[in-house]
């Protein structure tokens, strides 16, 4: 049975720091705490596990040229599972990596992709018609725009 009443609380930022004409910091970090009685929330595979978590990633976005887009990051997170009692949650850290690239045809066509790896066996799908949870993902994509440019 679920509980009457429980709270939840989430946040993002993003933050972009100019380094160069060519080459932007982006800071991206989001985060949540939810009641440890929520198991809906505190199981949510659509990012970390837990009643208390955080998704923090640190890139470095380098522009080459007018039509080729390089982001090279670091990624880390934090996640508190909930325990029977409050005495026994397990606090867990993941670190990571990865880079994304956009190689950009025109303004309304583009080709997407990244490749990523986090230490966390509970990341989200990487599957759509199966469960399956990859530390290692790879993803390669194509980007249309149908109004307004790039």
């Amino acid at each position: 049975e679920l509980p009457d009443a429980v709270y939840r609380a989430n946040g993002r930022i993003e933050w972009y720091v100019p380094a160069t004409d060519s080459m932007t910091w982006e800071i991206f970090a989001e985060g949540g705490m939810a009641d440890r009685r929520d198991r809906l929330v505190a199981m949510d595979g659509s990012r970390a596990l837990g009643n208390q978590w955080a998704d923090a990633q640190l890139r470095l976005r380098i522009q080459l040229g007018n039509s080729w887009t390089l982001s090279p990051y670091v990624q880390g997170q934090f996640s508190r599972l909930p325990g029977d009692s409050r005495l026994n949650s397990q606090k867990k850290f993941f670190l990571g990596g990865g880079v994304e690239s956009y190689l950009h045809f025109n303004e309304v066509f583009s080709l997407h992709g990244y490749y990523s790896f986090l230490n966390n066996e509970s990341r989200e799908s990487i599957r759509v018609d199966e469960d399956v949870h990859g530390q290692h993902m790879f993803y390669l994509g194509v980007v249309i725009r149908f109004t307004g440019r790039r």
